[in-house]
Order: C-alpha cells, then structure tokens, then sequence
C-alpha cells in the first residue's frame, strides 16, 4: 500500500507500526452491494490492514431515480424512499443497519480480529468524492463497485494507486501502481471517549481459500456467541461528512501467528512481527507481504535451487526501477559471456546484483508503440504474479529509450533444451511427472489465484517452461501474456503465439481465453510422454505434426505403445495413461469441452480417478 497508519501501541517495545489502507466505494441502495468488499477481504485484505468501506450517496438531482428504484412505485419502494428523502439521522441509520447487516454474512470471508473495517457514508459530487477520499486516507487500493464507474473514472484521472471495479466478483483492473511508495507514519489517533460493546464473532470458515474467486456460498450468518466473547469496543461518532464509523473492528486477545498463502508458495518465508496492541487487548498480528504493499521482508529466503543456492527473491515485494548503470554493471557490460538468448524481442542476459541476487535481464531493443505496449503488459502482468511456479519479475528499467525487465534467474534451463538437446541426458518418468504437475499449479495461479484476475499465457510450450536443478519447474516467457479481465473471451487482432501449440479457435478467430493455454498444455503433456517435437520436419510427414499424429492415437488409447523409448520402459503405465487422457481431454476441439487446469492438475495429482 502506499502508506501503514501506526495503529495503535505496541507494547512489545515499538511505540509505532505500519499498516495498510484499502478503500471499497459502493452505491448506496436498498441492499448495500457487497460484492467490491467480498473480493478485497478475499484478495487484496491482509491481517493489520484497516478497509475504509465509502457508501456514496447519490444526488436527488442527478437522475429521476434514486438508487436504481423509481419514486412511484409499491408500497415496500415508496416507504424506502420516503425513508431516504427523509433526516440525515434516518439515512445514518438506515444504511447503517444495512452494512452491520452485510458485515454478520461476510464474518466467513476474513477474520475480524485482524481487520478493522470503518464505513463513512458520502454525498456524490461532480469531482469525485471516492478520489478525495482515498487521497486524504493516502489508499494505495481502491475498489469499486460495478456502480461505480464514474467514480472510477475521476481516481484513475486524480490518483495514481491500483484501481479495480468488481461485477459479481470478477475484478477488471482499470489502473496498477508499478511504482513502490514510500511508507509514512502518522501518530495514533486519540482514543474516543465513547465505547459499547460489540459482538466478537469468530468466522466459522479460514478466510484463506484456494481460489481468489468464492462463490456465494460463502456467505453465512454469524454464529450465536457466548457472552465471554464480548468484550469493549471503539466506535467514534458517525457523521454523514467528516467521521469514519467503526462498523466493525473486533480485536484477538490470543496470539495470531496464522501464515496462510496459496499451495505453490509453502517454501517462501513470511514477515512476522508483533505490531501493536489496542485499549483493554494486547496482541500480536501476522502480515503477509503482499505486491505494492510493503518493503519488510525476512531476513532470508530459501534457496531457488539446492545445487546452485541461489536465493529466491522475496515475494511480496513490488517490481523495483533499476537504473540502466546498475543493469550494465550487473551484466558485465552485457558481455558476451553473460549471453544467455535472443529472444523475440532482444537479447538475454545472466547478471549479479550488489545484493547477490542472480537475475536475468531481458532487453527490449525495438522501439515503436507497439513494443511499448507490450513491454507494459508485461510489467503489469508479471508485478501480480508471485508463485513459485511462475518466474518472478524483480524489476525493470526505462531509461533513454532502453527498456529491460529483471528477472529471477533459473539455473538450469528450459524443458525444450532437456527433452530434445543434443548432449542432455533424457528425463526419467518421476522428473516429468513432476515437470508437468509443476506446470499445471503455476498455470492454475495465473488462471484462477492470481489476485487482478485470470492472466492467459498464451504461448505455453517447452521452451516456456525453465528448470531448477531440482527440476522444479516455472513458468516463463510472459511477453505475450494477456489479463482476461471479465474472466470472457475477447478478440485478439494480432495472433501471437508458436505454431504447433495455438489452440485451433486462437489459430482462426483470435478468441483469447484461459482454455486456449489448456489446449497448449496438453500438446506439452504429448511431448513429455512421447519424447517428440510439436513440430518435426526430420519425422515422415504423416508424423510431422505431433497432435495430428498422436489425436487418432488417443481416441483409439494405443498411444501408450509409443512412450519415449529412452526411458527404457522405466514408468508407471497408469501415469502414463492418466497424463495421456489429460492430453486427450485437453486437446478438444471446443474450447468449451476441455477441463480447467485447476481440474487436469487434480487428474495429474490423482485427485480425480481417470
């Protein structure tokens, strides 16, 4: 975030602690929405961080209907008309007996003891009162509702913070901060004369979740508490203009050391610390480093690789803005020693940072807009993506018509290089099975976890997949990425990709969706069982093309008899077949007919029988 408020003190011996603001706008309506807060408690929210929900008021004069309702309508609408054309105090209490409501079904989504949540209701203004807002609470995200794309409007045209609206769950990103902010401190604000008791209610479910998109069965009501669970709360006076209300800020008196992360991030450490303690409570808080929010990390990190020992990079932290003398001095000068690859765009370079960290640096050397653009997809995109499965972006430099990207450095190349290299032993079965497993859970992080959407990789092969020397694999080569923001297909007008792998809807329309990496991933499944190229033109013809050589195969299941013979009959024959019939189900014609790669790494694992 772009600044942690001190919360509180920490008597642990820190008078100060930093923490994060995140600012959800809604329309107010009959029923407050609650889809925008949904997402972020799920996807943006860490423990420590403090939610500014804005519920905006809309103007009588800036339509004919209020909320969506006409004025004229039956009697349930006319009363809640009357009701907000009426007081101030009959306004205040109405929506607040709406969000108090919304925030009991949202106590299985995240866990109140480690998030404040404050809601303050706003007049709509012709200047945008969300950007005033989150400008005054310094919001590095702010979220909207689907409502509220005016107001979206006016923040990605004032401020400079990470901008998403949310329709019925799925995030559209609308602008991304590439840039680290500095962190500032404020002292804690002066406690409130007035208290009342508030429920602390334990949310029946871990917030924690698989996927970044929950269904609405998440959605339940509070359990029935006994009253040792209640205990004094702060709630400061609610004002329609300037106060926040306190709506819900339940504090933990046990210690909280929950770490939680998706399944592919078990090995990476996370920042721990005790940050403060509140009035009558003392407590310790755990903070998971997420991008853009914070520059604390652990003082080590588990090594990338067990042979080489190069470290990991720290997830967690925003890509940082290399000046081009850094770049150069790490690269050697970009000797020709440092020579990795030419790539579409450039050269690739192996480099050492001041820091040790081993990385290589991808340079851009065309120079028109549309080069541009894609060296800014690719930033944004690979600043969201944090696995360890994925190849993380530590950072990039623009600097006098020069652009690279800094990536973490894999050690021991790519699958393309070890299944077809010339002086390369071949693979045994264990270390593909574990290569295409690897591939699927990084695949299933962009398209289902990572936290701005489903990002389509959209050329997904061997060559993009790089190898540790324990053959841990990572996806790479997200140059041609796309973020399928509504989760719809879209049309692409320049087809992009490598041929012998393009999905055949990608191949003639240009329809760009997630299902179009499943496909490509199925052809690499063919080559990790059968040892062949995609594409071979040293093969008779009728074998060139591996997929229409091996489709006919596969629907008759004698594909088996044609395994790689350099594992010499090393392998389980159910493993083969399971990842075959992964290729063949991958491999359909309709899009709609191949599974989700969340479902073909469940088959892979041996979660789903085949």
């Amino acid at each position: 975030m772009s600044m942690r408020q001190k919360n509180g003190i920490d008597r642990s011996g820190s008078n100060h602690s930093v923490k994060s603001s995140v600012v959800v706008a809604v329309k107010a309506c009959k029923e407050i929405p609650r889809a925008a807060l949904t997402w972020a408690l799920t996807n943006v929210v860490r423990p420590g961080d403090c939610v500014r929900l804005l519920v905006v008021v809309p103007s009588h004069s800036s339509s004919t209907k209020l909320w969506g309702l006409p004025h004229f309508h039956n009697d349930c609408t006319a009363g809640y008309w009357r009701l907000m054309s009426g007081t101030v105090a009959e306004q205040k209490e109405y929506i607040t007996d709406q969000c108090n409501h919304m925030m009991r079904q949202l106590h299985d989504v995240y866990d109140p003891g480690k998030v404040m949540v404050k809601m303050k209701v706003v007049h709509e203004t012709n200047n945008g009162v969300v950007a005033s807002e989150a400008k005054r609470a310094q919001a590095q995200w702010v979220i909207f509702d689907r409502q509220m794309k005016k107001e979206a409007s006016f923040c990605t045209e004032q401020l400079g913070c990470n901008v998403i609206i949310v329709k019925h769950l799925e995030p559209k990103v609308l602008q991304l901060n590439l840039i680290e902010p500095k962190r500032i401190e404020t002292e804690p604000p002066p406690c409130p004369k007035s208290f009342i008791k508030v429920l602390n209610v334990t949310p029946a479910s871990s917030p924690d979740r698989p996927s970044s998109k929950p269904g609405l069965d998440t959605f339940t009501s509070a359990t029935f508490m006994s009253e040792s669970n209640w205990e004094p709360k702060i709630v400061s006076d609610y004002d329609l203009s300037d106060s926040d209300s306190e709506i819900l800020s339940s504090r933990s008196t046990s210690l909280c050391s929950q770490s939680s992360a998706d399944e592919g991030s078990k090995h990476s450490k996370r920042a721990q610390g005790n940050l403060f303690s509140e009035l009558y409570t003392s407590q310790n808080r755990n903070v998971r480093e997420i991008i853009s929010l914070t520059k604390n990390a652990p003082l080590d990190s588990p090594p990338l690789c067990s042979v080489c020992h190069h470290k990991t990079p720290f997830f967690g932290k925003p890509p940082r803005m290399f000046m081009y003398c850094e770049i150069e001095k790490a690269t050697n000068g970009f000797s020709r020693d440092n020579f990795l690859a030419e790539g579409g765009h450039g050269s690739v370079h192996c480099g050492v940072l001041l820091d040790g960290q081993v990385v290589a640096v991808k340079q851009h050397k065309l120079a028109n807009a549309q080069c541009d653009r894609e060296f800014c997809s690719e930033v944004q995109i690979l600043s969201c993506a944090q696995h360890r499965n994925v190849v993380m972006l530590i950072g990039y430099c623009v600097e006098d018509g020069r652009r690279f990207l800094v990536y973490e450095y894999i050690c021991n190349g790519s699958l393309d290089s070890h299944l077809y290299g010339r002086d390369r032993d071949p693979l045994d079965w264990g270390v593909r099975k574990k290569i295409a497993v690897g591939a699927a859970r990084g695949l299933r992080y962009l398209h289902e976890e990572c936290r701005v959407g489903c990002i389509v990789h959209r050329d997904m092969r061997p060559n993009s997949i790089l190898l540790t020397h324990d053959f841990e694999p990572l996806v790479a080569d997200f140059g041609l990425a796309r973020l399928q923001e509504n989760g719809d297909s879209s049309v692409e007008t320049r087809i992009v990709g490598t041929f012998g792998y393009m999905a055949p809807e990608y191949a003639q329309t240009g329809q760009v969706c997630e299902k179009a990496d499943v496909y490509s991933f199925g052809v690499v499944l063919l080559e990790l069982v059968t040892g062949r190229k995609a594409v071979d033109i040293n093969r008779a013809k009728d074998e060139q093309c591996l997929i229409e050589w091996a489709r006919p195969l596969l629907e008759e299941d004698t594909l088996s008899e044609h395994v790689d013979p350099r594992l010499m009959k090393c392998y389980s024959e159910k493993e083969v077949q399971t990842m075959l019939h992964c290729a063949l189900l991958c491999l359909q014609q309709d899009p709609q007919s191949r599974p989700r790669i969340s479902q073909v790494l469940r088959m892979l694992e041996g979660d789903i029988l085949v």
